[in-house]
């Protein structure tokens, strides 16, 4: 029941470090091995549900408990099931915990460089890569890293926006401009919940270069999403330095 996932790797998790707040979740294991008697049992009738769990299972059910909130308990089952055979899905899971919930980059980025050497779902690997960085408030090894998602994802919309947001926070507005209007090409084929926040970023990096396309899009931008506040306030710039 393997077979979907590449097992196989020489990595073990013996030397691995956990995150700070990840070692302190220790004792939630007798609750997830509570959980876990839903995984499967073994022929014998052994109980001990999680020594019995393939790697597989307890992957699978890592995301069960993550989807519902319950990161820790998919924590503990993700280094569990890696225990038992070390996999990129896993790794990058555990990347991706490290980056949205505990804020650990370091440790996301040495668990997504093991994915990307089993060549594991590079576009995502890349493109968690590149955020890791961009929430340090590096924006060249995050452009680098979104260059690469790109050239695995070409039509990922949200990878072109993000990179966008680099260059915009460089000050390079010119180059950001041309990462949102290149997310915006696929606004009529690629669904996303963020296109009104890439007008608005597009209308403010074309405001300060002084394109004046900068209030069409913003305009665009609170009609997508007219609770917004900050395109009315550069319109209201805008116009004020009209009269």
């Amino acid at each position: 029941c393997n077979e979907d996932i590449p097992f196989g790797a020489k990595n073990t998790l013996s030397g691995l470090k956990l995150p700070e707040k990840v070692n302190k979740l220790r004792p939630y294991v007798v609750l997830v091995k509570v959980d876990c008697n839903e995984l499967s049992s073994s022929s014998n009738g052994d109980s001990n549900a999680l020594s019995n769990a393939t790697p597989k299972e307890l992957y699978d059910k890592a995301l069960e408990l993550y989807s519902q909130d319950d990161v820790e308990g998919a924590v503990e089952l993700l280094f569990a099931s890696i225990e038992k055979e070390p996999h990129a899905p896993a790794y990058y899971v555990l990347a991706y915990i490290a980056v949205n919930d505990y804020d650990n980059y370091e440790f996301a980025r040495e668990k997504l460089r093991y994915c990307i050497e089993q060549e594991y779902a590079l576009g995502d690997s890349y493109g968690l890569l590149a955020k890791s960085y961009y929430y340090e408030d590096d924006y060249e090894s995050a452009i680098k890293y979104y260059d690469k998602a790109i050239q695995e994802e070409p039509n990922n919309v949200d990878y072109r926006y993000r990179r966008g947001l680099c260059k915009y926070r460089q000050k390079n507005y010119d180059a950001a401009i041309s990462d949102f209007k290149k997310a915006l090409v696929f606004e009529d084929e690629v669904e996303y919940d963020y296109y009104a926040d890439v007008y608005s970023y597009c209308g403010n990096a074309m405001y300060r270069s002084d394109n004046p396309e900068a209030t069409e899009y913003l305009k665009k931008a609170i009609e997508l999403n007219p609770t917004t506040l900050t395109p009315w306030s550069i319109l209201g710039h805008i116009w004020s330095e009209q009269e």
